[in-house]
C-alpha cells in the first residue's frame, strides 16, 4: 500500500468513522443549491446511490483496508512517488470505455513502472459530488471546531473510483505542508501539496487555509503496466502538470477541453 493511502487512513478517520458526514453533504447537495459554472452536479438519485456506495465502505472497512488489486503494490519506494507520469496530468480520450473516467483530468501521484510498488496513483480533479458544513464531515474524527466554524461550508469531490472512504486534500505551495503533506514532484508550472490532514479542513473553511484547495474522496489507482497499457491503447494522453489547471476557473467539461487541447506539449 503506498504511502499516501496509508497516511489517509490514519489521518482521514473522520470519514471512515463517521458515515452521517457523509451522507450529510450528499444530501445538502441534492436538495439545495445550484452548480458552479462547468461543473458537473449528479443528480439526486445518482448521488443517493453514491452516497450508499460510501456508506457501505465506511461500515464494511476496517481502519487498516486490505491492499486493493488495482492499487501500487505493498510497498513505499522512492520510486513509487517519482516515477515517470509523477506530477503529470492523464487526460481521458473521447476512446475511454469505462464511464467513471469519461472526460477526467486526474493529477498523477504515485508511479513506477516495475518492481516491488510497481503500479500508479491520482486523483481525479473537479469531479463535484456536493457541499456541506465542516463540522459535519469532521464528527468522529477528534478535531473540535467552535459553533461559529461548524457551520462553514466544505466543497467535497470524486477523487475516484477505489477506496472512497479515504481521503485527501490538494492545496497550493504558497501554505506550509504538514508531516502528513508532501510537494507533488514532477510538476511543470507552479505547486501543489498533498495532504491527508483532515485537520485543516477547518482552516479552509474559515479563510485561514491555502488560497487554492480541492478536497477528495477516493482515488484512482492502477495495478502493474495496467495504466500503460491504457495510455498504448489510445485511452488516455499524459500532458505537463499544471498548478493553473489544478487550480483554475475551470471546472467539469471546461477543463476537460482545456486539458485535452495541451495533448502533444512536450512533457
Amino acid at each position: 500500500m503506498n504511502v499516501l493511502v496509508r497516511r489517509s487512513l490514519r489521518a482521514a478517520g473522520s470519514v471512515a468513522r463517521s458515515a452521517r458526514a457523509v451522507s450529510a453533504i450528499l444530501v445538502h447537495n441534492a436538495v439545495g443549491g445550484e452548480a458552479a459554472a462547468g461543473e458537473v452536479r449528479m443528480s439526486p438519485k445518482r448521488m443517493a446511490i453514491l452516497g450508499w456506495v460510501l456508506l457501505m465502505a465506511v461500515v464494511t472497512s476496517p481502519l487498516h483496508a486490505a491492499k486493493t488489486p488495482q492499487g501500487p503494490a505493498d510497498q513505499d519506494t522512492p520510486m513509487a512517488r517519482t516515477g515517470p507520469y509523477v506530477g503529470r496530468l492523464l487526460v481521458a480520450t473521447p476512446r475511454m470505455g469505462d464511464p467513471r473516467f469519461a472526460k477526467t483530468v486526474i493529477l498523477m501521484l504515485e508511479h513506477r513502472v516495475d518492481g516491488i510498488g510497481a503500479g500508479a496513483m491520482g486523483l481525479i480533479i473537479y469531479r463535484f459530488i456536493g457541499q456541506g458544513p465542516v463540522g459535519k464531515l469532521l464528527d468522529g474524527s477528534g478535531a473540535t471546531v467552535d459553533g461559529a466554524t461548524a457551520e462553514k461550508p466544505v466543497s467535497l469531490h470524486f477523487g475516484g473510483p477505489v477506496e472512497g472512504y479515504l481521503g485527501f486534500i490538494l492545496h497550493s505551495g504558497e501554505y506550509p505542508g504538514t508531516s502528513d503533506s508532501r510537494t507533488v514532484k514532477g510538476m511543470a508550472e507552479g505547486t501543489v501539496i498533498v495532504s491527508t490532514d483532515v485537520g485543516l479542513l477547518a482552516k479552509i473553511a474559515t479563510g485561514a487555509g491555502p488560497k487554492n484547495s480541492l478536497f477528495l474522496m477516493g482515488y484512482a489507482g492502477w495495478g502493474p503496466g495496467q495504466l500503460e497499457r491504457e495510455i498504448a491503447e489510445g485511452a488516455w494522453v499524459l500532458i505537463p502538470g499544471d498548478a493553473g489547471l489544478v487550480f483554475g476557473a475551470d471546472r467539469g467539461e471546461a477543463l476537460w477541453r482545456k486539458a485535452w487541447e495541451r495533448r502533444g506539449l512536450e512533457l
